[in-house]
């Protein structure tokens, strides 16, 4: 169905100074010619069709279609994704599918009791879901990847515009990052929000269908005093794509 995952296959060495030193890995060759980094910021490389051209909105919806299918599929396996990482999602852009790369840092989950087998511990400063950030560990492991999963959704149905970017109100706003934002969950599209605002041109709060918005809610409204109620409310993978 053009849907790969890149397990190494073989491990790589050389010889230094008597001792046998790890340099890398070999895995399959992937048939793809862009990324989900290039689908989200619209920017494509020379081989891609899209070069020339933007993404038309029914392509993007497709792509994020199939984004959540088959990380859908992946925790259908088992596979737990963690940090989410934009640049290990290869895409196919003449067969929508996409593949998974760097495959080594992900976490596997024992399907029969739900238990993690290997735990993911790498996470990218830009990848941190609210729970990571306040030092909380939720009893569903796929939850964490169900909310980037919506951020990457909500990217490439704005070109790139991120859910929880505001600017304050007043120019003596201070300095607030997006972690900030996420472990506060301040998210303009879902809430009022007292000292902040959506910067200038971002979609406007009514910019998405309601089935569409309605899965962004379930994901992002929260507080830091509800996260641990609302964890379980945040839209699935299957839940997008149904």
């Amino acid at each position: 169905n053009g849907f790969t995952i890149a397990w190494p296959t073989d491990l790589l060495y050389k010889m230094e100074g008597g001792k046998k030193l790890f340099v890398g890995y070999v895995q399959r060759q992937v048939d793809a010619n862009c990324s989900l980094a290039n689908i989200i910021r619209n920017k494509f490389p020379d081989n891609s069709q899209y070069k020339s051209r933007s993404l038309t909105s029914r392509q993007a919806i497709q792509s994020a279609y199939n984004l959540a299918w088959f990380v859908n599929y992946l925790h259908s396996i088992g596979i737990i994704l963690g940090d989410f990482n934009e640049n290990n999602f290869l895409y196919n852009d003449e067969t929508g599918g996409f593949a998974l790369i760097d495959c080594g840092n992900y976490g596997l989950v024992d399907l029969y009791n739900n238990s993690v087998r290997f735990q993911c511990n790498f996470f990218m400063p830009d990848y941190m879901t609210p729970a990571k950030i306040l030092g909380i560990e939720p009893n569903n492991p796929f939850l964490g990847d169900d909310f980037f999963l919506a951020i990457h959704i909500f990217n490439i149905l704005t070109i790139n515009a991120n859910p929880f970017r505001t600017v304050p109100v007043t120019t003596d706003g201070g300095e607030y990052t997006i972690n900030d934002a996420i472990a506060n969950g301040d998210c303009a599209y879902v809430k009022k929000l007292a000292y902040r605002k959506l910067p200038t041109g971002a979609p406007a709060e009514d910019y998405f269908p309601k089935d569409i918005k309605e899965g962004f809610d379930n994901t992002f409204n929260y507080s830091k005093d509800t996260l641990i109620t609302r964890i379980a409310s945040r839209t699935t993978a299957k839940q997008w794509y149904d």
